[in-house]
């Protein structure tokens, strides 16, 4: 049987791991394409629900299917070649896509998830390799 003081250790320990994903130096990029649509549900998991300043988005983070790279701070999905990063007051996004104008499809993904906020975001599309990069970063209005 256990005593206060070890209980209470072992309890606090249990609410940090549900407060923070996993963290590993070699995690990177799931190998699975990100379908515009998944990116901006998971954006707006992660990101918008979190505004004003993304102080919870770990905590969402850790309910989702994420790993973060320990030594880059970089969450990264576990399947979806699709990372967050959370730094200088901003909360971006970048994944690989074969739609290559995946905009719309990822407002509509954003939007199903009933969250709204506000803030500004800004939405950057490039071709690499034959593959749609898309980088969105969300900053407190």
């Amino acid at each position: 049987m256990m005593n206060k003081p070890t209980l209470a250790v072992a309890t606090l320990a249990l609410l940090a791991a549900c407060t923070t994903p996993p963290a590993n130096p070699n995690a990177g990029p799931g190998a699975t394409l990100a379908s515009p649509q998944e990116a901006g549900t998971l954006f707006a998991q992660v990101c918008v629900a979190n505004l004003p300043q993304f102080r919870s988005a770990p905590a969402t983070l850790a309910r989702l299917p994420f790993t973060q790279n320990s030594t880059t701070s970089t969450y990264y999905h576990n399947t979806l070649n699709l990372s967050v990063n959370l730094a200088q007051g901003d909360c971006s996004m970048v994944f690989f896509s074969n739609d290559s104008t995946p905009a719309e499809e990822f407002v509509t993904g954003a939007e199903q998830t009933g969250i709204q906020g506000s803030g500004d975001a800004t939405f950057t599309v490039r071709q690499l390799n034959g593959l749609t990069v898309a980088n969105i970063r969300l900053s407190p209005t």
